[in-house]
């Protein structure tokens, strides 16, 4: 699976879907160090909040992105669609040994 390329008409969803990752990161990075910076007293700041809005609003763009980049994928081309999904799945498995330990009694605990 790891050993071949994705179809060429793949790329766009493919670079979409890595876009749309990247900006899910960014936006939990900072609501994480917020959380941490405020988890006994105080409230993030106006301009903390506003780059906190800013991060889900670029983030809520690459997923409508990556939306129409695969819908329109599965309507020009089902097998580089069905192997683009069976790609990111099997990326998905293999990376989850790797992401750092939560907290599993979640914030404010």
């Amino acid at each position: 699976m790891f050993d071949q390329p994705l179809p060429d008409a793949a790329r766009h969803a493919w670079q979409a879907y890595n876009a749309m990752d990247a900006t899910r990161q960014r936006h939990f990075l900072v609501l994480q160090g917020l959380e941490a910076k405020y988890k006994k007293y105080g409230s993030a700041s106006e301009s903390e909040q506003a780059l906190l809005a800013r991060l889900l609003r670029d983030h809520d763009e690459q997923v409508a992105r990556f939306k129409r980049a695969i819908g329109e994928l599965a309507r020009t081309d089902a097998a580089a669609n069905a192997a683009l999904i069976e790609y990111i799945g099997a990326l998905n498995a293999a990376l989850g040994p790797f992401q750092p330990a939560t907290d599993e009694a979640g914030p404010g605990s």
